[in-house]
């Protein structure tokens, strides 16, 4: 792990992975996308009133080779799509 924002709880909850009727955690995210080396952005409901929304997004970064994985829930959460398109451009301009 070379950096995680915030507290190992929020990393550690396991919400809708937006792929079926399962859930994950980010260190899941970040396994799989590891493994398989396949991007993911996605979101969904994470409550059965869809007051409230989960996003993730994770990719293989091209300059490093090290896997990012991000994941955000909340009333107002950005689509995963739209967290990838925030953090990848950032990402690369640190060389990663």
């Amino acid at each position: 792990m070379l950096y995680r924002y915030n507290t190992a709880t929020v990393c550690a909850r396991s919400l809708a992975s937006c792929a079926g009727s399962g859930t994950q955690t980010v260190q899941d995210l970040l396994r799989a996308t590891a493994a398989d080396g396949k991007p993911r952005r996605v979101s969904c409901n994470s409550g059965p009133d869809a007051s409230r929304g989960v996003a993730w997004a994770a990719a293989v970064l091209p300059a490093s080779g090290d896997v990012y994985a991000a994941v955000m829930e909340g009333e107002q959460t950005f689509p995963g799509m739209m967290i990838a398109e925030r953090l990848e451009p950032r990402l690369a301009a640190l060389g990663l």
